[in-house]
């Protein structure tokens, strides 16, 4: 095998698991639209830009995302837990302050919530039981899966 086999079949591979990934998140939000409720409260709410890429003294030359970071605490039975996930698989981090801004607009500090809370497991936890990252995810992990199969079958 040459190195555009191997490396064929590592993209592919990658795809493929990042696809059978995004299908796990969309069962676990369908999952958890039937999960039980628990009253919770928001103890933090703001917009967490964080950078990626060369950083030079002051100056950033790499990617800036934009993050609602939201905790909230909630209790369960005699137990309580803090969480930090608005939805199932997590938000999708993209240049886009406004979208993070909303989020925390939807949850600021002092507010009561529902939390959806696993059953067997009230650690895992979300304020919305939906998910908005397995279209993309399985877009990316297409893009892997054909380019690792075009350089292994030697097709371009």
């Amino acid at each position: 095998m040459v190195l555009q086999d191997w490396m064929g079949l590592a993209a592919a591979a990658v795809g493929l698991g990042a696809m059978v990934y995004a299908k796990r998140i969309e069962k676990k939000a369908k999952a958890a639209r039937f999960w039980p409720t628990a009253s919770g409260t928001v103890k933090r709410s703001s917009v967490k830009l964080e950078r990626s890429g060369n950083h030079a003294g002051s100056y950033n030359y790499g990617n800036r995302t934009f993050r609602a970071d939201v905790h909230y605490r909630y209790k369960v039975g005699s137990r309580t837990y803090t969480n930090n996930k608005i939805m199932v698989g997590g938000q999708l981090q993209l240049a886009l302050k406004d979208r993070a801004e909303q989020h925390c607009h939807n949850y600021p500090v002092g507010t009561e919530v529902d939390v959806i809370y696993n059953p067997d497991n009230p650690q895992e936890a979300y304020l919305e039981p939906h998910e908005e990252s397995s279209g993309f995810i399985q877009l990316v992990g297409g893009v892997f899966l054909a380019i690792g199969l075009i350089a292994y079958f030697h097709l371009f």
